[in-house]
C-alpha cells in the first residue's frame, strides 16, 4: 500500500537478450549487399554527374537554356534523384543496424524494409532501363549506358535484398 491508501503496482518487462554483438553485422547477407548497394550507388552518381556537367557545358556553350535542353537532362536527372535517396536511406539502414544489435535483427524483418527495396529496385530499373535507350539514341555515349547498367544491376540486388526482407519477414 501507498501512503495514500493505493495498492502500488509492479511490472516486470523481459527484453530478449542478443547472442551476438553487432560488430559481426558485416559478415551478414543482408550487410553485404547493403554495402554492394551503396558502392553502386555512389559509382551511379558520380557518373550522371560527371554526364550533367559535360551536358551543362555544351547547353551553356550555345547560349540556348531553353525548357527542352533542361528536359532533356530527365533520365539521368532521374536516375542521380533515385541513386542519391536510395543512398542515404541505405546508409542509415546499414548504420543503424551496425549501432543497435536490436536494429540489427528485427530492420530486416520490418514491413518497411521490404516496402523500401521493393521500391527501390522498380525505381532503379526504371530509370536504369531509360538511361541505356538513351545512351543508345545518343550514338552509344558510354558515361549514360554505363550508369543505367549499374542503375540496373544494382535494382537486382535490391530485388535480392527484397526476397530476402519477405523470407526473414514470412518466418517472423
Amino acid at each position: 500500500m501507498h501512503a495514500n491508501g493505493e495498492k502500488m503496482h509492479q511490472y516486470t518487462v523481459v527484453m530478449p537478450e542478443v547472442a551476438e554483438p553487432p560488430c559481426d553485422y558485416p559478415r551478414g547477407l543482408h550487410s553485404l549487399l547493403m554495402i554492394l548497394q551503396l558502392v553502386l550507388g555512389a559509382i551511379t552518381i558520380g557518373l550522371v554527374a560527371d554526364m550533367g556537367s559535360y551536358q551543362a557545358q555544351a547547353v551553356l556553350s550555345e547560349h540556348e537554356f531553353t525548357v527542352a535542353a533542361f528536359i532533356s537532362f530527365g533520365e539521368s536527372t532521374a536516375l542521380m534523384m533515385i541513386a542519391y535517396g536510395c543512398l542515404i536511406t541505405t546508409l542509415l539502414l546499414l548504420v543503424a543496424s551496425i549501432l543497435s544489435a536490436r536494429s540489427f535483427y528485427n530492420v530486416p524483418k520490418s514491413l518497411f524494409f521490404v516496402l523500401y527495396h521493393m521500391i527501390s529496385a522498380s525505381m532503379y530499373l526504371s530509370c536504369g532501363l531509360s538511361v541505356v535507350i538513351l545512351g543508345y539514341q545518343r550514338r552509344y555515349e558510354k558515361n549514360y549506358i554505363t550508369a543505367g547498367a549499374i542503375g540496373i544491376v544494382n535494382s537486382i540486388l535490391y530485388i535480392f535484398s527484397t526476397c530476402l526482407g519477405l523470407r526473414a519477414l514470412s518466418i517472423k
